[in-house]
């Protein structure tokens, strides 16, 4: 506060000529009472003249009641990493899982393995060879089919018995025998 005393010469009205005669300093400037002559100044505070915050840091910055600035400084800007680890997830044999925070951050992040179960592959198709079979159900006739070093097993006789027209192997010739009278055809094959 800036307080001004002055003496107004000749009569009063306000004309505008008058003396000062003395000056008083308030809070936070020096140099008064003045009477004659003399210098008002503002007193410095502890603050270091320069910029604060950037990138990295903020600034914090302390007001006192006349508004000048008595304390300022920089304050890191922390960013906290979460526990997921940097990294790739998902494959051919996995699929990526991820937990997201209400910030948006992924705070979890895990691969699980892709399972297919046999009840969903029921009566979905494939090829082999140049026939398309149907899993899930029986397939009498397969078609032309090459096998190389087929394994074919069954448990009883009717799973390892094949019908004439599929029968995948081709006899060389056959031999004639009677039996009660009758002739039977026994097939037999090249090595």
């Amino acid at each position: 506060m800036l307080k001004v005393a002055n003496t107004i010469g000749g009569g009063g009205g306000g004309g505008g000529n008058g003396t000062v005669t003395n000056v008083a300093t308030g809070t936070g400037l020096t140099g008064g009472p003045i009477t004659t002559t003399g210098t008002i100044s503002l007193a410095n505070t502890a603050v270091s003249a320069g910029t604060y915050g950037n990138a990295t840091n903020v600034a914090q910055i302390t007001v006192d009641a006349q508004g000048r600035i008595t304390s300022a400084s920089n304050v890191s800007i922390s960013i906290g990493n979460t526990t997921v680890a940097a990294g790739s997830y998902g494959s051919a044999n996995t699929v990526a899982t991820f937990t997201v925070d209400a910030q948006g951050r992924l705070t979890a992040a895990a691969n699980a393995s892709i399972s297919i179960a046999n009840a969903n592959l029921a009566n979905s198709t494939i090829g082999l060879g140049n026939a398309t079979l149907t899993l899930g159900s029986t397939t009498t006739n397969v078609g032309n089919l090459t096998l190389s070093y087929p394994n074919l097993s069954g448990t009883t006789a009717a799973n390892a018995t094949f019908a004439t027209s599929s029968l995948p192997l081709v006899p060389e010739g056959y031999i004639v025998i009677q039996i009660g009278g009758v002739d039977k055809k026994i097939p037999y094959y090249g090595v």
